[in-house]
């Protein structure tokens, strides 16, 4: 279709905290009472944060802070936990704030005698996150080389820290449209995992995936294909069968059929996608609302409208519902929406679709600050 809604090449940097471990930091000085209180906040804060409870996430963290400064500045606690509030502030867009931490962790560790590069790596890929979602490519890439440079001098070419900031570094190319720069570290990245993990570990099926949206995005399909079919039996063996990486394989071979205008052979894999999210996340979650759209354009592409039409209004339904009325996301819900309507000849709902996206993206205009 003309008009088609735009499908992700590959995920970018991970969207959580990279945190730093409350137990790995300052052993030295984390036996009094004190540095059990700080162990005890940090590993709350964690599991808050795992959770997605940031608001609590951040009141912990901040009581951890009045601990970690209680070590003094040199004390790598400090600079710990000044990364993890920080990490939380950019969970919640308060990026001014966020990144405000982030340099002052970082500058804590470089002023130590002995300074932790792979820690300071550590603050630059967070870093990095908030440039990328600021839309400053250029300061986000320097972090990320940067980082990786730091990681391979401390911890030498193999290890898991540096194949992370081989991944960051890929996806950045790759959400740049930068394919030859990312194909070799997509490259790189699959070999590391297979020579730390083994062939058929899921860090492996992760690698493979992010190789294989590269050659998607170049309509490479043929090189492609067996990167997924991998990917998909490597998840199948190593996870139960309603299980998110599972999921994810399979949308990722889904997609594949469907650039390639294989929509029957697509279908089946769209149907197992939601029964999966639906099974793991219950029925209101984002990412059943996206397998849910996911499902009604392979049905629109085959002109199965009838079966479409309840998958698009449940969608927006629990979107709305989740998320409220003015929620940003709602706005590329309803976008999509209507390039599906567009595709049943209903113009005249698509248009109403269309202009609440744009009273949404007009009332965030007035208020970034908004969710």
């Amino acid at each position: 279709m003309a008009a088609r809604r735009s499908r992700a090449v590959g995920v970018l940097l991970s969207a959580a905290v990279l945190w730093m471990a409350g137990g790995a930091v300052g052993a030295e000085g984390a036996a009094g009472s004190s540095g059990a209180t700080w162990e005890r906040l940090m590993a709350s804060a964690q599991a808050l944060g795992a959770q997605g409870r940031y608001d609590r996430a951040e009141e912990v963290l901040k009581e951890a802070l009045k601990e970690a400064e209680g070590f003094g500045p040199d004390d790598e606690r400090l600079a710990a936990t000044l990364n993890n509030l920080a990490g939380v502030y950019r969970l919640q867009k308060k990026h001014k704030e966020a990144e405000a931490l982030f340099r002052r962790a970082v500058e804590r560790l470089e002023k130590a005698d002995k300074p932790n590069r792979p820690r300071i790596a550590t603050c630059y890929n967070n870093l990095a996150m908030i440039y990328m979602e600021e839309e400053k490519h250029a300061e986000a890439e320097a972090l990320l080389k940067r980082a990786l440079e730091l990681r391979e001098d401390a911890l030498g070419p193999d290890h898991a820290e540096v194949a992370l900031s081989v991944h960051n570094l890929a996806m950045f190319y790759l959400g740049r449209a930068r394919y030859a720069e990312a194909e070799p570290l997509c490259k790189r990245s699959v070999e590391m995992m297979e020579k730390a993990h083994g062939p058929d570990h899921p860090e492996v099926g992760s690698a493979l995936m992010n190789l294989a949206s590269l050659y998607r995005a170049r309509k490479e399909y043929a090189k492609a294909e067996p990167l997924l079919d991998r990917a998909v039996a490597i998840a199948r063996k190593a996870f139960p069968p309603y299980h998110p990486a599972v999921a994810a394989s399979l949308g990722g071979q889904a997609r594949l059929y469907s650039d390639q205008g294989l929509h029957a052979k697509a279908e089946p894999l769209y149907r197992r996608v939601l029964a999966i999210n639906e099974r793991v996340y219950g029925p209101d979650h984002p990412n059943v609302v996206l397998a849910l759209m996911a499902l009604a354009e392979n049905l629109c592409e085959q002109g199965k409208f009838a079966e479409a039409d309840p998958l698009l209004e449940r969608a927006l339904a629990t979107h709305e519902k989740g998320l409220g009325p003015d929620h940003s996301s709602l706005a590329v819900t309803l976008d999509n929406y209507a390039v599906l309507l567009r595709m049943m000849n209903r113009g005249d709902e698509a248009d109403r679709m269309e202009e609440r996206a744009r009273a949404i993206r007009a009332k965030q205009a007035k208020d970034p600050s908004g969710k």
